[in-house]
């Protein structure tokens, strides 16, 4: 007897001709938009970060909210600590914690470049939202970010009942960010083995650092990220890894 799978997929709805036309309008837009500056590594990724956040780069200038909080919390190394950012539901009364880890391939953005997603995750799930500021490659190499990343990791399983009056629910991230998190969720099990996350929400997460599966080579619209974009980050990261050993 056949065995179901409990996930199916149309393949219908993957066609070209299946995508809407105010889609394809969208896209043409992104396009076009991605077209009107330079790549971060043309610059180098200090300089991108800072141009990214005046407003020079072709995506919009982050959107920084007075409601978010800046904290510190402690790492591993003696004498330093980890930024943080923070919000909290309009409502005040928070069910738990969720733990936000940023995108941005392991070399851009930080923990204020997404206010207004944070802020809504906060009042809509009514949750306290923390975001990690990890140390980024080239600069600081690997695994100092994931060693960030763990370290407020352990801290919120250990604390967060103290600090935010409720458990440490949830964790996700997008792109790196949903690497890290997956990252820090193994570290997790084997630090703090009687914890287990309600849920994980890892959106486009890299999960694969020595290759991408076929449809990264074959699709061709740069939208965003293509091939080369995703090679210059691993790059960027595993060359800083091999410099730290």
């Amino acid at each position: 007897m056949p065995l179901t799978s409990d996930l199916t997929l149309d393949a219908s709805k993957f066609k070209p001709e299946a995508i809407s036309e105010k889609t394809n309008k969208f896209n043409d837009q992104l396009i076009k938009i991605m077209e009107g500056g330079p790549r971060w590594w043309e610059v180098g990724a200090a300089k991108y970060r800072q141009m990214r956040w005046n407003g020079e780069t072709p995506l919009p200038k982050p959107v920084v909210l007075m409601s978010g909080k800046n904290i510190k919390l402690p790492s591993r190394e003696k004498g330093r600590e980890i930024p943080c950012r923070v919000f909290q539901p309009e409502s005040g009364k928070a069910k738990g914690v969720f733990y936000h880890i940023h995108g941005g391939g392991w070399v851009l953005q930080s923990e204020h470049y997404q206010d207004t997603m944070l802020k809504s995750l906060a009042d809509h799930c009514d949750l306290t939202v923390l975001s990690v500021g990890y140390r980024l490659a080239p600069e600081d190499p690997y695994p100092a970010g994931n060693e960030d990343c763990f370290d407020v990791g352990e801290y919120l399983v250990d604390n967060s009942e103290k600090d935010y009056g409720g458990p440490l629910l949830f964790m996700g991230g997008d792109s790196a960010g949903g690497h890290l998190s997956a990252l820090t969720t193994f570290h997790l099990l084997k630090t703090r083995a009687d914890f287990a996350f309600k849920g994980l929400v890892l959106n486009f997460g890299a999960f694969d650092m020595s290759g991408f599966l076929p449809q990264a080579w074959l699709f061709k619209l740069p939208l965003v990220l293509d091939v080369e974009i995703m090679q210059k980050f691993i790059s960027s990261l595993s060359e800083a890894a091999s410099r730290s050993c």
